[in-house]
């Protein structure tokens, strides 16, 4: 049964993020999702749950509102003949506050499940919109404004782990990271991502960088009671509370599609995720073997690409490592990365390492 779908409708973004998943022509396509007609027909054949949770992707949508209302108004129309209510949300770069907040305030999206992302001090350095740099006075600008327009417990600011970004927010001359979302900005709904493919993880001389950009998390995230909701604290607390059953601290290795989500990509190929889009830097070729809209959903056709195409993830010594809340997903990698899979796979290892640790240290 289907619970989210992922879907792509635009690639066009106002911005150049250097470590963007979606290579650097597709950011500059004005292509849109044009097939309505299609992706209706095909909803009705999908075995939807009764709430089923829609993120629109891949470019910068509030630079399309009018794609993006139309595409919505395809969802409503199925739920008028079958029981069931989409939620939309989506990742913004917030460049368009106005925009964002006029779609929230529609209720075309739901708060709840859209995402600003912003870069702090990281942002003058990897960020430019081609005629001038986004700052990080302009990111706070634009946050501060999204809250002031009743947003401020529901929208969800993320802010990706680059070296740059360590590295600044380390310099004394600097605020750091952490200190600025709680007091310049005001944010309460935070997290921080990792990125799909970054040489600089691997480095040991940023191992010292984000154990303490985790240091500061840690220590902020507790300092304020919890009322900052830092995502990936609130991952850490649940996963490693000795309140929890065993059962709830188990080590889960999920599958987008087996856990009830699908990828809708951009020419209507219906496939298990977005690691599939072949508009990723490092995306996957062949198409051939997806359904397209104009067809029934085959579910367990899906399921079955699933798991003939992820069979990577046992290769992944995720079981040993002692990092119950990975969730780092190896998918696709021979794909992505032909048979470089223990180099790429491993990225992120040191560093869910010292997440946990840094977490373990003061619970002891």
């Amino acid at each position: 049964m289907i619970k989210r779908i992922n879907m792509s409708i635009s690639y066009l973004c106002n911005l150049n993020c250097t470590y963007c998943f979606l290579s650097q022509e597709s950011r500059l396509e004005n292509t849109e999702f044009t097939r309505f007609d299609d992706l209706y027909n095909f909803l009705l054949t999908v075995n939807l749950d009764k709430l089923v949770k829609v993120n629109l992707a891949s470019g910068e949508l509030t630079l399309k509102p009018s794609l993006v209302r139309k595409v919505c108004r395809v969802f409503r129309k199925v739920e008028r003949v079958r029981d069931v209510v989409f939620q939309f949300g989506m990742y913004s770069n917030g460049t368009n506050p106005d925009v964002l907040i006029s779609l929230l305030r529609d209720g075309t999206f739901t708060p709840g499940l859209t995402s600003v992302s912003w870069d702090g001090i990281a942002s003058e350095v990897t960020r430019n919109n081609y005629n001038h740099s986004y700052t990080i006075d302009d990111g706070m600008i634009n946050i501060n404004k999204i809250y002031g327009s009743g947003y401020a417990n529901d929208i969800i600011v993320r802010t990706a782990i680059t070296k740059d970004l360590l590295y600044l927010n380390s310099l004394e001359r600097a605020v750091p990271l952490v200190q600025f979302l709680e007091f310049y900005t005001k944010v309460i709904n935070w997290e921080y991502y990792f990125l799909l493919d970054d040489d600089d993880y691997r480095n040991p001389n940023l191992i010292p960088y984000f154990k303490n950009f985790i240091d500061q998390c840690i220590g902020l995230y507790r300092a304020s009671n919890y009322r900052l909701k830092i995502y990936n604290m609130r991952k850490l607390d649940e996963t490693y509370s000795n309140t929890l059953p065993d059962i709830a601290r188990e080590k889960k290795l999920w599958c987008h599609s087996i856990d009830g989500a699908i990828d809708i990509t951009i020419d209507g190929k219906v496939t298990p995720c977005g690691s599939f889009t072949p508009n990723y830097v490092y995306g996957f070729k062949n198409l051939d073997m997806f359904d397209d809209i104009s067809q029934p959903f085959n579910e367990s056709k899906i399921i079955q690409i699933a798991m003939d195409n992820c069979i990577n993830c046992k290769k992944c010594d995720f079981m040993n490592c002692g990092n119950k809340h990975c969730h780092e997903c190896s998918r696709i990698i021979p794909y992505r990365w032909g048979s470089d899979f223990e180099y790429k796979a491993k990225q992120v290892c040191a560093l869910r390492t010292v997440e946990r640790e840094e977490f373990l240290k003061d619970m002891i």
